[in-house]
């Protein structure tokens, strides 16, 4: 009867066959022993059985023999076996021809030789029939392996999107072919049979949501939802004319060719060490941050530099990072005005935390007078000068083999080509507590996930100008000290420029127990002068895993150790570190009104007497920073109290 395909289609029943030639005059005259009913009878059983009980009949109703003769000296025929056929009368074995057997049964040759091909030599009986049989190979047993084997690769921190993303990332260095290179060598030393490469592709793409390239949101949401029809007609025509509004004005800045106007962004996390080394790809790495800068005054390119062992990427080391790129722009050219242009980033560019360090910038600073800062429409880059400068650096990257930020240091002070990035390195005296400040004045006044630009003004100080959107007029806000505490003065409070504390859990500077056997484990990869650099890292987590064992606190010198500057002097491959000083938090003289540093507090009861003494306090009758001297005593902070009043 017919049948439907696997592929859909319709195969046509069974039929008995026409035969090429009249078979009443044959050979052995097939046709008088059988007639056209009895060809149908053994035609419809024979398909009535099962596939071993066909072979069975094959076997019986058919001989094989070697070829009778040779007729010819050079014989070049491919026969070399002689096949007879018969069919069943009764219990009579009539022999028929070729043609009449195979037609009768609706078959080709093919299936008698192989049928004969399967027999077994010692009992003469066919094997078994095992098409569409066969066992299909489970993958159950190699999954594990192969998730085991994914889940080894150590993801690397992601740039863009991290806040609405729960994609991870692998090195751009890697690829599917590299890793299913590195399963098999895995399987081969540990004795197993690997999967498939298209099992262990399925198994990534299906169970995982990771990918190669480093990420970049180079769509917006709003547009893309738009274009779909999926975004509220309203929001998506103020995203629009937003987006109108910040691109005419970063052209306005950009024509102006007497302005200095300052670019900045953070670039992608840089995962050291990076080489194609096969130990590598399994172990965690140490990140290496980067910020870069571009001024349109001089189109010299800037960067700060600092590994995760100093500090992370939290908006107060941006802020910190921020200040130490215009302090060097400041030191370079001697500006009154400067424009900040950066991406809409909330937890990095637009808060309290880089405002208050801005502010606290024009104070200490001699010559400038006011900074504009201006931020992009979320989804649309206007930073396009340090784009263009990260994508040198990660063509550059592509074909550099770097073992630590040493390296990484001779790379960035190459590029580009014309005017060489001024890199600075990032110590621990650099980063400062603007988090801690923040918190002491009452920023609620300004809308800082609204804003499009904010003005700061050494005229000024303790006031902010914004605006919510490039057309309107700006806004001024008096940024004032927060409700007064029982410990504070009626009219002043308190705010300190510091540096970030070193608590215990820090003191390794946010490196893990298994980041650091990592990094010693690759010692023996790297070059002397890497390995040195990176050789300090693993002593200094030594040393101090070894100083919280034993008096329950982390040991400070061993945050100096670590946070030290990266430098390329004279010699080649020299490496310095250079360990920062135990400092206590940065004071503020009353009668210069400089940074000033104080010594450090050696006992407990000295370090308590520091925290409780009040910092640098903010008179608002003047908006001017002045000093409240230490309180040492209740009676002299009671007498200093009745002084402000």
């Amino acid at each position: 009867m017919s049948y439907r395909t696997a592929a859909g289609k319709i195969a046509e029943a069974k039929t008995v066959g026409q035969c090429k030639r009249d078979h009443t005059a044959c050979r052995f005259r097939c046709s008088v022993s059988f007639s056209s009913d009895d060809q149908q009878k053994i035609h419809s059983e024979h398909w009535g059985l099962s596939d071993d009980k066909k072979r069975e009949f094959n076997v019986r109703t058919t001989t094989v023999k070697g070829k009778a003769r040779t007729r010819r000296a050079f014989d070049k025929t491919k026969k070399k076996m002689s096949y007879s056929f018969f069919f069943m009368k009764g219990k009579e074995k009539i022999r028929i021809c070729k043609d009449f057997y195979l037609s009768t049964l609706s078959i080709d040759a093919k299936r008698i030789v192989n049928t004969h091909k399967s027999k077994n030599s010692t009992t003469g009986t066919a094997a078994l029939y095992c098409r569409g049989k066969h066992v299909k190979k489970t993958c159950k047993n190699y999954r594990p392996g192969i998730r085991a084997h994914i889940e080894s690769i150590p993801k690397i921190e992601s740039h863009y999107c991290r806040q609405n993303t729960n994609k991870e990332y692998f090195s751009g260095n890697l690829n599917m072919q590299i890793l299913y290179e590195q399963y098999v060598a895995q399987c081969e030393a540990s004795d197993t049979q690997p999967a498939k490469k298209h099992l262990y592709r399925e198994v990534f793409n299906t169970e995982y949501n990771i990918e190669f390239n480093k990420p970049k949101k180079d769509r917006c949401d709003i547009c893309e939802a738009g274009k779909l029809g999926n975004c509220e007609p309203g929001k998506l025509n103020a995203h629009l004319k937003s987006k109108g509004e910040t691109h005419e004005e970063r052209m306005k800045d950009r024509n102006n060719k007497l302005s200095c106007v300052l670019c900045f962004d953070m670039q992608n996390v840089f995962a050291l060490p990076q080489a194609n080394v096969s130990n590598f790809f399994y172990k965690r790495k140490l990140n290496v941050y980067h910020l870069t800068g571009h001024c349109s005054l001089t189109s010299q390119s800037y960067g700060v530099l600092w590994p995760e062992t100093l500090t992370g990427r939290t908006g107060n080391d941006i802020a910190s990072s921020v200040v130490l790129l215009l302090n060097k722009l400041l030191t370079d050219n001697t500006v009154e005005h400067i424009t900040l242009w950066s991406d809409s980033c909330i937890p990095q560019n637009r808060n309290k935390v880089l405002s208050t360090a801005l502010m606290l910038l024009i104070e200490s600073s001699e010559h400038l007078k006011s900074i504009v800062q201006k931020f992009g429409e979320p989804g649309h880059s206007e930073v396009q000068e340090v784009d263009n400068l990260h994508s040198q650096i990660d063509r550059v990257m592509q074909h550099a083999e770097v073992y630590s930020p040493v390296g990484l240091v001779r790379i960035l002070k190459n590029v580009p080509r014309g005017k060489p990035i001024k890199l600075v390195q990032m110590k621990a005296c650099d980063v400062k507590d603007f988090h801690e400040e923040a918190e002491l004045f009452d920023f609620e006044c300004i809308p800082f996930s609204k804003v499009k630009s904010i003005r700061y003004s050494s005229t000024a100080p303790m006031t902010l100008e914004y605006k919510t959107c490039f057309a309107e007029a700006w806004q001024a806000q008096v940024i004032k000290p927060k409700a007064r505490t029982r410990s504070s003065a009626s009219c002043i409070e308190t705010v300190v420029f510091k540096k970030p504390k070193q608590s215990a859990k820090a003191q390794l500077n946010h490196i893990s127990a298994e980041k650091a056997k990592d990094i010693a484990s690759m010692l023996k990869f790297m070059p002397e002068q890497d390995r040195l650099y990176m050789s300090i890292i693993c002593r200094a987590f030594d040393c101090s895993q070894a100083s919280a064992s034993t008096s329950g606190e982390t040991s400070e010198p061993c945050r100096g150790t670590q946070s030290g500057r990266m430098e390329t002097g004279n010699k080649a491959g020299s490496t310095t570190v250079k360990a920062c000083k135990k400092t206590s938090a940065a004071a503020v003289a009353a009668d210069t009104g400089k940074i000033t540093v104080a010594p450090a507090a050696e006992t407990r009861k000295k370090r308590e007497t520091r925290k409780k003494t009040p910092r640098a306090a903010v008179a608002v009758e003047t908006g001017k920073l002045v000093v409240a001297p230490a309180a040492e005593t209740r009676k002299k902070r009671e007498t200093r109290k009745k002084t402000y009043f």
